[in-house]
């Protein structure tokens, strides 16, 4: 069974009506706070999320610096700072005051993911 969460972020991924999947914004957004309460680290750094997205920036930068020169102001450039706003986004997003906040900073994050998957 899916939680509150995970069936509002599936709905509005696939963008899809589906009538089992009736969850208000309010509903959804009591049980991101609900989580998030329960859920206490000390800092960003311990969110798997941006580690693992710091690890793919750590990687995009090796690959990137094999490529051509005349690159280096073109597409290397696009794709460094899209990689590097992706943890950028979700440690300024734990930083923030309230849940609402840190998910429109994830929303952000997941657009940088979505430009840097184009340009790959």
């Amino acid at each position: 069974m899916l939680t509150p969460i995970e069936q509002a972020l599936s709905h509005r991924i696939r963008g899809v009506r589906d009538s089992r999947v009736r969850v208000t914004r309010s509903a959804f957004f009591q049980a991101v706070r609900r989580n998030h309460q329960r859920i206490m680290l000390k800092n960003y750094k311990e969110l798997k999320v941006w580690q693992k997205s710091y690890e793919l920036c750590l990687e995009i930068y090796k690959i990137t610096a094999k490529f051509p020169k005349e690159e280096r102001y073109g597409l290397t450039s696009q794709i460094r700072r899209s990689v590097v706003s992706i943890p950028s986004n979700i440690a300024g997003g734990y930083g923030r005051k309230t849940t609402m906040d840190y998910l429109r900073m994830l929303y952000i994050s997941y657009g940088s993911v979505c430009e840097l998957e184009t340009q790959i």
